[in-house]
């Protein structure tokens, strides 16, 4: 090997090993390789509070957590975490939920403080009212996700409003206005996430966005919900033979544009995912896949199956994904947003759930980003990486096993 390894080089050999005895020495070296691997990319949760509570929603229902982001000078913080992010293609996301006209000041401010900075916002069609703010400061994001998860009649029910497909159409429509020129490097995303309710209507997004001579979109990304709320785990489908049928056709027909760069992304985070797959396509020909295509950057697995390229996110390893700031101005985990802010800021839920593991440091103005980031990669791996891993390696000897 011509680098030097990555995080996810370890874990794959974690996951195919079948010494012990070298078990422990491969957590290790795979633990001392993330703690190496800065996120690249800061995301925040700028407002906890919601136009809309989608049935397969990670957030749970809450007001707005303005207040608490005032307190905590979220913008300040923001500031803090952007100027220290390492890397030549340092990103800042806007991850919800909805955009307020003060996010759009904190997100320029951001830019003009960091040039190289990329900044992205994941929105359902609010960032609509807030227009004259975009405009006001000149200001346009690289990428802009817009949620689509079904045709008119799918998308409203999983959303639970009788506007929310008119209202990303609109998002849609005026896209380009808020983003740079692709030519700048600019980008409009779908986002569809797949669900109980439209794990058939796959064909049919794809044909809404790309179906016509002037694409709605320049990329389309596909993921899986996280039932990580079990208030929306009934929405999760288990069965993904009708998806995979669908997800080779529609990359087929639409996975690269007509300049050859390829433009539908499929994206898995949980591990039972894999074994959903290797369900549907075989044991063996899923792990022979797997372990003949595999690919690594730090956080990510690159695969084909069927001629369908995929990548995977262990979540064993996820403090390398992101810097992850909360509305009220904490260093959270993944999963945290699953979580009200109350109860993450008493540490428990209100059925007595410990919640403590979620939070890594009440953010102040000359907080330090690595240090933060090893700290929290120790503590991920206390509170759900080790487990996490287990089940990924589980699953992997299953395929084995199996096949």
């Amino acid at each position: 090997m011509s680098r030097i390894p990555f995080s996810t080089d370890y874990w794959y050999a974690r996951i195919t090993n079948d010494g012990e005895r070298e078990n422990e020495s491969l957590d290790n070296a795979m633990q001392s390789a993330l703690k190496q691997e800065v996120p690249q990319m800061c995301s925040v949760t700028m407002e906890r509070a919601c136009n809309l509570q989608c049935a397969h929603c990670i957030y749970p229902p809450e007001g707005s957590s303005a207040a608490l982001s005032k307190k905590a000078d979220l913008p300040k913080l923001i500031l803090r975490a952007v100027e220290q992010l390492p890397g030549d293609t340092p990103r800042l996301l806007h991850e919800g939920r909805i955009i307020r006209w003060w996010h759009v000041d904190a997100l320029h401010a951001a830019r003009q403080a960091r040039r190289d900075l990329r900044i992205g916002l994941i929105d359902n069609g609010t960032y609509l009212r807030v227009m004259d703010r975009f405009k006001h400061h000149n200001f346009v994001l690289d990428w802009l996700d817009l949620s689509l998860d079904g045709p008119e009649a799918v998308h409203n029910a999983q959303r639970g409003s009788s506007t929310a497909y008119r209202d990303t159409m609109q998002g849609f429509a005026r896209a380009r206005k808020v983003t740079k020129h692709p030519k700048d490097g600019g980008r409009v995303t779908a986002l569809f996430t797949l669900t109980r309710m439209n794990h058939t209507s796959l064909c049919e997004v794809a044909q809404i966005l790309f179906g016509s001579p002037d694409p709605l979109a320049d990329q389309l990304h596909i993921t899986t919900l996280s039932p990580a709320r079990r208030e929306i785990e009934q929405m999760e489908q288990i069965n993904l033979s009708a998806f995979w049928n669908q997800a080779r056709h529609v990359f087929n027909q639409y996975g690269y544009s007509s300049d050859g760069n390829q433009r539908i992304f499929f994206r898995l985070y949980r591990h039972q995912e894999i074994e959903k797959l290797a369900h549907v396509v075989g044991a063996h020909a899923f792990y022979q896949s797997f372990t003949e295509t595999a690919r690594f950057s730090p956080g990510e697995v690159y695969f084909t199956l069927q001629d369908v390229p995929l990548v995977f996110s262990p979540l064993s390893l996820w403090p390398g994904e992101t810097f992850l700031i909360d509305a009220d101005g904490t260093f959270r985990t993944a999963y945290s947003i699953s979580r009200s802010l109350s109860s993450l800021r008493k540490g428990r839920g209100d059925d007595g759930e410990d919640l403590r593991g979620f939070s890594v440091e009440q953010l102040t103005p000359g907080f330090d980003l690595v240090a933060l980031h090893r700290r929290c990669v120790d503590q991920w791996w206390s509170f759900r990486g080790k487990r996490y891993l287990a089940e990924e390696v589980e699953i992997f000897r299953k395929l084995q096993t199996d096949k």
